[in-house]
């Protein structure tokens, strides 16, 4: 078409270049050849070759015996038309049930620019606030505010539609790659006394609030869940206390106002104080993991000084003082436990299942008397560890990192020593760049390591001593 029009031909094939007659008028009873209908059915005959070049072998079987390029065009049209309205209908039923899904907003523009330009080509191009409607129809409810700040202003260009959103997904983006404390949640124990319906799920531990987590069951091998190939007479039902049946087909655990005879003690247990314990205890209903001491962070840590808190089943918010990594260290193995809360008012020492797999790259298959911690790429057993009252601990041959490695408060003077008696303002800023902890801010005194050094810039004081000879006299400043 585009060359048709370029070289004024397309009159021919829609019919507004008509064809002369064949022959001039009769003069003098003879018939001659009309020149023009020569010229015309020359010029006709090279834009039907064209045409039936153009077409592919299934459509030229239905133009075969058509000797114009106006019938081929004609016959074109007729072929066509019945399936480009259905072709139409098809595409704009695609753009209404168009999702943006879990692609980037850069891929659900390229996936709807082909349908709009599909439909353009078909002579049925959509105007921009059609396309921009079926684009904001697509888009999830994280996109709502953008959605009704756009639909509340003027129409906007596809361009500037594409540039916010693009803004808003890497605002989105910048949230969610921060460490999200607002929806941590552990099944911990706290010093409170906690209800015993909050208690009754396992006992030793409460229950988090936070309707974000949702426990698994029944998944045989996989990441943090209970194997299925235990025989029932090992188990035990965590709500009555009896063998033979798991607590979430017992039909009286939504019952708040039973009581087992053997809950209180486990209840009281979890609400006793537990400072002493540094084991660390597999869960998995946390999110993160949680720990009460600060020098189990001997990777990292930084202050957190968010409004965010840890909530129990019972309402309490624990505050979270310091985030951070640390390193479990065996005999054979080591573990990484990243995104590790400090939380001082917890009583024990959580370990998550879900981020420990994730991080380390394997899984834990837990069974009614032990549990052990499996390689994920070769299935060789990295760990085992015994259920002990209903818990599984890591093995008590655990040992901290060298005491060397962990950084305790300390007065801004015993950092200037630490860091090679720097200038005070150099210090500052390396204490504000890396989170250093520190106990006071002020110089309480000072540095006699530094004055002595610079005393070597101070005057000699006057000497009436006098030498007689070469090497008589020599003076070190040291």
């Amino acid at each position: 078409m585009p060359y048709l029009h370029g070289q004024q031909l397309f009159g021919f094939v829609d019919g507004s270049v008509l064809p002369p007659s064949s022959y001039l008028p009769d003069v003098g009873g003879v018939s001659l050849p009309n020149p023009a209908f020569t010229r015309w059915f020359q010029q006709d005959q090279v834009i039907l070759s064209l045409l039936v070049s153009s077409l592919s072998e299934g459509v030229l079987t239905q133009v075969v015996g058509l000797s114009t390029s106006r019938e081929v065009w004609l016959a074109l049209q007729r072929m066509f038309s019945a399936h480009s309205q259905a072709r139409i209908t098809r595409i704009r039923f695609q753009l209404s049930t168009l999702k943006k899904g879990d692609s980037t907003i850069t891929d659900y523009f390229q996936k709807a620019k082909i349908l709009f330009d599909t439909l353009a080509a078909i002579g049925k191009p959509l105007e921009d606030c059609e396309i921009v409607s079926y684009l904001l129809a697509g888009l999830d409810t994280t996109y709502d505010p953008l959605i009704t700040s756009i639909t509340r202003v003027d129409p906007m260009t596809l361009d500037d539609v594409f540039g916010h959103l693009q803004t808003y997904e890497a605002h989105l983006e910048q949230q969610t790659s921060a460490v999200d404390v607002a929806v941590a949640s552990a099944n911990l124990a706290t010093n409170k006394d906690v209800p015993h319906s909050n208690n009754r799920h396992n006992g030793h531990r409460g229950r988090f609030s936070n309707n974000n987590f949702q426990r698994s069951h029944g998944r045989g091998r996989s990441r943090g869940t209970p194997t299925n190939n235990q025989h029932p007479s090992r188990i035990q039902c965590q709500v009555c206390g009896k063998p033979g049946h798991w607590a979430i087909s017992y039909w009286r655990r939504f019952d708040h106002s039973f009581q087992n005879s053997q809950s209180l003690p486990t209840a009281f247990m979890a609400t006793a104080p537990a400072t002493n314990d540094t084991a660390w205890y597999v869960d998995s209903g946390a999110t993160h993991h949680l720990t009460n001491d600060f020098q189990n962070l001997n990777l990292h840590a930084k202050p957190y000084h968010g409004p965010d808190q840890i909530h129990v089943g019972d309402g309490t918010g624990l505050n979270v003082d310091h985030i951070g990594s640390s390193k479990l260290p065996l005999s054979n193995n080591s573990f990484l436990l990243n995104k590790l809360l400090h939380v001082p008012s917890v009583t024990k020492n959580l370990i998550s299942v879900s981020q420990f797999t994730t991080d380390n790259g394997v899984f834990i298959e837990f069974h009614g008397d032990h549990f052990c911690i499996k390689d994920e790429a070769t299935r060789n057993i990295l760990l085992q560890g015994k259920a002990e009252a209903g818990l599984y601990p890591f093995p008590s041959t655990i040992s901290r990192l060298p005491q060397a490695l962990l950084s305790n408060r300390a007065p801004l003077t015993t950092w200037h020593s630490r860091l090679g008696h720097p200038s005070m303002k150099i210090v500052r800023h390396i204490i504000s760049r890396f989170s250093l902890p520190i106990t006071s801010n002020k110089i309480d005194s000072v540095c006699a390591a530094c004055q002595q050094g610079k005393s070597h810039q101070l005057l000699f004081v006057p000497s009436e001593t006098v030498s007689k000879g070469p090497l008589d006299l020599i003076f070190s400043d040291i």
